[in-house]
């Protein structure tokens, strides 16, 4: 059986999350050790347009980062990843979006974002768009 390859468009965030392994939450005022700290490309619409991508779709992404390092960074993930960021908007006034994840030994997190970049993504932006999402099937 052969499968249709579909384009797929994604408006959504993009963060760069900051992931700290942790013995326990800290309690109120109270400053404790975590074991690994690791960097990676996130946010919800980031990670559905990745997946997506790796699924075999043909992945357009309509999102809003920073210009700076972490919007560098996102950009050369998901177009190392084969996803069109030609409607990834740049914003010269805020930071991309970033989100400080604690992660427990038992996998329970605790997230805490700054949306910056993405709580700018405008009705412009998305209007801009237009073309990638009607002729995109979902």
């Amino acid at each position: 059986m052969q499968h249709q390859i579909e384009k797929i468009c994604v408006v959504g965030s993009l963060s760069c999350d900051m992931v700290m392994r942790v013995p326990r939450r800290p309690q109120k005022g109270e400053t404790i050790i975590g074991s690994e700290f690791r960097t990676f490309v996130g946010g919800k619409g980031n990670n559905q347009a990745l997946a997506a991508a790796r699924a075999g779709g043909i992945v357009s992404m309509v999102g809003r980062v920073g210009r700076d390092h972490f919007g560098d960074m996102i950009e050369a993930k998901l177009k190392s990843s084969s996803v069109d960021c030609r409607y990834l908007f740049r914003d010269d006034e805020v930071s991309t979006g970033i989100a400080d994840i604690l992660v427990t030994p038992d996998g329970d997190n605790s997230i805490c974002i700054a949306p910056q970049a993405n709580g700018r993504l405008s009705f412009d932006n998305v209007s801009a768009s237009r073309e990638v999402i009607a002729q995109s099937k979902f």
